[in-house]
């Protein structure tokens, strides 16, 4: 299983190299404008065919290499709000683009949540808004290699930034609880029958409460 290293990020950011940003824009009038100010902060070189995909009705996403490092990439993602949004959205999300990243020869993941107001009624609280990309991280850098002779020594730090650090902490605390619990479940769940009897099932839940 990857090495997952979940924090919060400075105030101040510091990119190391082998670093990628994740950013995303809201799909909205102003869509251009943002992607063009994205791209004036970042020092970025976009061509006009990945612009006018980016803002089709079919776009989505851009990942574009920045030769000067600090990040050494940079993916912008579009997101919209629309019937088919969920609060599965954002976790299903990072959890795909940590599991694609896996294979890849990157030390550090930045990603930036987006402001909440947004997509306040969607989720109960701020705190689980955030939680929920946090919890897509984890999702995404699973896997169950126990009895495998070759395992991944990789490590992954993704470092997460919000408008409000307060709650991105209480966020991340919330996330490492519930996600110990279902990377528990889901060791138990892959574990083959014959290594897991009755008893042996029982001394493992026994052990993990006390």
């Amino acid at each position: 299983m990857l090495k997952l290293k979940v924090q919060i990020g400075a105030k101040k950011i510091s990119y190391n190299p082998l670093s990628v940003s994740l950013k995303y824009l809201i799909e909205e009038k102003k869509l251009r404008q943002s992607l063009d100010n994205l791209v004036k902060v970042f020092g970025l070189k976009l061509s006009a065919l990945q612009v006018n995909n980016f803002m089709s009705e079919s776009g989505g996403e851009i990942r574009v290499a920045k030769h000067a490092g600090k990040p050494d990439e940079l993916i912008i993602s579009r997101v919209k709000i629309d019937t088919k949004f969920s609060v599965d959205y954002f976790r299903n999300h990072v959890a795909g683009l940590v599991a694609n990243l896996k294979d890849e020869e990157i030390k550090y993941l930045h990603i930036f949540i987006p402001a909440y107001e947004p997509f306040k009624k969607y989720f109960e609280t701020e705190e689980y808004y955030y939680q929920t990309f946090m919890e897509g991280a984890f999702l995404g850098a699973y896997s169950f290699d126990k009895y495998l002779s070759k395992k991944t020594s990789k490590q992954l730090e993704v470092y997460f930034y919000a408008a409000n650090e307060k709650k991105l902490k209480s966020a991340l605390a919330n996330s490492n609880n519930v996600m110990a619990g279902v990377q528990f479940t889901r060791d138990l769940q892959n574990e083959p029958g014959a290594n897991l009897t009755p008893k042996i099932f029982a001394a493992k839940i026994k052990a993990e409460l006390i």
